[in-house]
């Protein structure tokens, strides 16, 4: 009985080993053809308890208990960490600019056709950033709306995006880096106390110095809102 035990527990731990070996091989072999390396990120709303975790997640959980292993990280609450920074993301698809929760930097954003991070061009970065509270963004992204998710939205502060949507991010300290980011199939579970705990994962790859841009909102400065007017007049 004793041997068959170690047998389980050999066969749990050499399954677990070879998951870590292709999941590191992936990770090494994932790659844009442009920009190169493509990072993974992901959060949970709420990981004060495991009801974050899949199935799969707590039984191996379990077994390293059991072996006194060290646990794998948990994802960290209510913002994706993408480069330097923390995005914000909620159940429901909002992506935050200003968060007024936290202290997360503000972000301005795009829109992007692409339906694969894989397939998003130098060219393609050469499109108009939109900032907080910019009423234009409501004719790119389409006006808010509550309920469940249908299509994306501005809505001032957030984005709403769906599942699988590319879109571009960037920092308004830090303009020369840009942000391509796809997001994954979010889910969610429910806590003892009944609470739906969100969870998220993304892609994205890091522009630096990316082709020229327009500016929009509160955030552009002076030169560059008269510069935009000019144009439009």
């Amino acid at each position: 009985m004793h041997m068959s035990n170690r047998k389980r527990i050999l066969l749990v731990l050499t399954i677990i080993g070879a998951c870590v070996v292709v999941l590191c091989f992936v990770g090494s072999s994932s790659r844009h053809p442009e920009f190169g390396r493509i990072y993974g990120t992901e959060m949970v709303e709420s990981n004060a308890d495991d009801s974050w975790q899949s199935g799969w997640e707590k039984k191996e959980a379990a077994v390293r208990s059991v072996l006194h292993l060290r646990q794998r990280p948990t994802p960290p609450q209510r913002g994706m960490q993408i480069g330097t920074a923390r995005l914000g993301w909620s159940l429901g698809g909002h992506i935050y600019m200003s968060n007024p929760d936290s202290n997360d930097p503000l972000w301005e954003f795009a829109l992007s056709s692409r339906k694969n991070l894989r397939e998003v061009t130098r060219e393609d970065l050469r499109c108009e950033f939109y900032g907080v509270s910019d009423p234009r963004g409501t004719n790119v992204f389409g006006p808010p709306y509550s309920g469940r998710f249908m299509r994306p939205a501005w809505e001032g502060h957030a984005i709403r995006v769906a599942d699988g949507q590319v879109f571009f991010a960037r920092l308004v300290t830090n303009r020369s880096t840009l942000y391509a980011i796809q997001l994954g199939e979010w889910r969610y579970s429910t806590n003892a106390n009944g609470a739906h705990i969100g969870r998220i994962r993304a892609e994205y790859i890091v522009v630096t110095n990316p082709p020229p841009n327009k500016i929009t909102g509160a955030n552009a400065p002076p030169h560059k809102l008269l510069h935009n007017s000019l144009n439009h007049s």
